[in-house]
């Protein structure tokens, strides 16, 4: 799968907003894609 989260580029761990926007999103993908498992 070809996602957003797959072009990270590896860079210091600072607390980057782009490092949180990003992880924010892979836990929101995450989140509705076991909802719409659990509920199809």
């Amino acid at each position: 799968m070809g996602t957003v989260a797959d072009e990270t580029v590896e860079e210091d761990d600072q607390s980057d907003p782009w490092k949180k926007l990003k992880d924010f999103a892979r836990s929101a993908a995450n989140g509705a894609l076991k909802w719409l498992r659990d509920n199809l």
